[in-house]
């Protein structure tokens, strides 16, 4: 099969991120929860070739940490050892991208900050064709055009995630067609 895209970047690669931004979509209030300590606990998340949209501000704000993440982190095996991967959480949560987000999430909700639960960081991860574009959280805002508060409290702004392996359960456009009638095309 011959697959052409135009004005595309080609890589081999088979993963697709997209992150959707609508202009003018006003930000909602945050239903993130925030616990008896004042913080936001959010998880870091695994972002790879599976079909999901995240929309949720929760779901967001758990991509763009965990793009973070994958922008200050040292790639080593730290989440094979539960005491490397505590001390590389506690690392990243020094870093000045983290506390950037950390600060703005606290000035936009009233709490105190977030801090990470360390239950989940062995998994943590974006797809390396969907992260290695970007130097820092700052180059991936701008690219996309948005920002911090916009990314994970608009609901103008949606991240798609999947791959170019197999149709999108979801979408609707093979309605009614086999998945061998859409491959062969």
């Amino acid at each position: 099969m011959v697959q052409i895209r135009r004005g595309v970047f080609e890589t081999n690669s088979s993963s697709t991120h997209s992150i959707t931004v609508m202009k003018k979509v006003p930000r909602e209030p945050s239903d993130l929860v925030i616990g008896d300590d004042g913080y936001i606990h959010a998880k870091l998340g695994g972002y790879g070739w599976e079909f999901r949209t995240l929309a949720t501000q929760e779901e967001k704000l758990s991509y763009l940490l965990t793009m973070a993440w994958e922008k200050s982190t040292e790639k080593d095996y730290y989440y094979r050892d539960p005491e490397r991967c505590k001390r590389a959480i506690s690392r990243f949560m020094d870093s000045d991208e983290y506390i950037r987000i950390s600060k703005k999430i606290a000035e936009y909700t009233g709490c105190y900050g977030i801090l990470l639960d360390n239950t989940a960081e062995d998994d943590a991860y974006i797809d390396h064709q969907s992260e290695e574009n970007y130097l820092n959280i700052s180059n991936f805002l701008y690219t996309n055009n948005t920002t911090i508060l916009d990314f994970v409290f608009s609901p103008g702004v949606t991240v798609r995630t999947g791959n170019d392996n197999e149709p999108d359960p979801d979408d609707k456009t093979l309605i009614g067609h086999s998945f061998h009638e859409w491959w062969d095309f």
